[in-house]
């Protein structure tokens, strides 16, 4: 009331409910990428970089490796990296990053980065390029880890599980393949 010069106080306990930073409150779920616009994916790992793109044949969904080698690529593998994108999700929002947080976090030498081309659909090359870029492992909880989006303000922790897509071995894992109607005869040795 008016004119009340009473303090109170309140248990700690409190104050773990309390904002963090700005970004408390803000929704977990990271800008959605949608699979059909993505003209161009990039996963860059330690001693490895992938790149797939869309495969201009006529099969749906084809994608096909660029690097490390030129090949088909594992559609269940892609599909699965796409959908992960698609519903990206924070652990936790961080403080506002400084500079030295960058090294604090590992994301100026970044353990992973998965880059992909976002295309309207206009035909005239890609729209825009975003950027995850996944750092250290937090030391509290190894299952997180930091990470930045580009475009994004604020620096996040998201679960280590949600990763797993992005560690797939891309390549083709087909060897052979042949209609079994055409097959006259086997031999087992």
């Amino acid at each position: 009331a008016d004119g009340d010069d009473a303090v109170l106080t309140l248990p700690d306990v409190f104050q773990s409910a309390l904002p963090s930073n700005p970004f408390a409150f803000r929704d977990r779920e990271l800008p959605a990428v949608q699979p059909s616009n993505v003209v161009k994916l990039t996963i860059v790992r330690p001693g490895r970089t992938t790149v797939l793109a869309p495969s201009l044949g006529d099969a749906p969904n084809a994608w096909r490796m660029l690097e490390p080698v030129a090949a088909g690529a594992d559609v269940q593998a892609v599909t699965a990296a796409l959908a992960r994108l698609a519903e990206l999700k924070v652990s936790e929002y961080l403080p506002a990053a400084v500079d030295g947080d960058q090294d604090r976090y590992g994301l100026r030498s970044p353990s992973m980065e998965i880059r992909w081309e976002v295309s309207s659909g206009s035909g005239s090359g890609p729209d825009s390029v975003k950027s995850l870029r996944i750092g250290a492992p937090v030391k509290e909880d190894p299952t997180k880890h930091y990470g930045t989006l580009s475009d994004f303000p604020a620096a996040f922790t998201i679960e280590a599980e949600s990763l797993f897509p992005f560690m797939a071995e891309f390549h083709a894992t087909r060897v052979l393949s042949f209609r079994p109607q055409t097959v006259r005869r086997i031999v087992l040795q």
